[in-house]
């Protein structure tokens, strides 16, 4: 099994990389669903033509798969009581395809080491309770751990443009900014390009 950690912050939140042995937890935390319409975690991992072919149990088999491999697709969040309560994808950005192929992303430069944080998954009842940003500093712990030099991410800037609660499975710009990220470019006015050294 992979090392965990516990985030020093409110709420204490302890996170675990997703392995197989977790998956079940990730079950109860996604829902039916698989936590947005069916993405389970897989539109940034498939390239645009891929994804657009791929039916909901296509992305449940694939983050499974992911789950069962050599490198953990991302990161589970546990409160005190043991129940699952957050998840963020993250990894080396050759494993997100899609951002290659997005009008918001196709630009972001070759950086050895850079690894990218994607998306964020907190059920309705949990928001607003800083799970997310106890992810998000989980997120910078284990890219460290494993040899990533630089963070990337993607957030939406409620700033610039107002948002659903839906669009903001990426983060926001002041979470990130918060924890140390500086913007480097922005293709469109609402999502910025930010990264930090880890």
């Amino acid at each position: 099994m992979k090392r965990s950690h516990t985030v020093s912050s409110r709420p204490v939140v302890e996170i675990h990389p997703l392995t197989a042995d977790r998956w079940p937890d990730l079950l109860t935390l996604f829902g039916p669903n698989g936590a947005c319409f069916g993405c389970w975690c897989q539109f940034w991992r498939r390239p645009r033509a891929e994804w657009k072919r791929a039916k909901a149990a296509d992305n449940k088999a694939a983050l499974e798969r992911q789950a069962h491999g050599a490198r953990p697709p991302g990161l589970i969040g546990y409160d005190g009581s043991g129940a699952p309560v957050g998840w963020v994808s993250l990894g080396p950005c050759e494993d997100f395809p899609g951002l290659r192929s997005g009008r918001f992303f196709g630009d972001t430069a070759d950086v050895p080491g850079l690894w990218s944080v994607v998306c964020f998954f907190v059920p309705a009842a949990q928001r607003g309770r800083g799970v997310a940003e106890a992810m998000l500093a989980g997120a910078i712990k284990h890219a460290r751990r494993e040899g990533a030099r630089v963070l990337e991410a993607y957030p939406w800037d409620l700033e610039t443009k107002s948002a659903a609660a839906s669009s903001l499975y990426v983060g926001t710009l002041r979470m990130f900014a918060d924890a140390g990220f500086k913007e480097v470019s922005r293709r469109v006015p609402h999502r910025p390009v930010v990264r930090r050294r880890v």
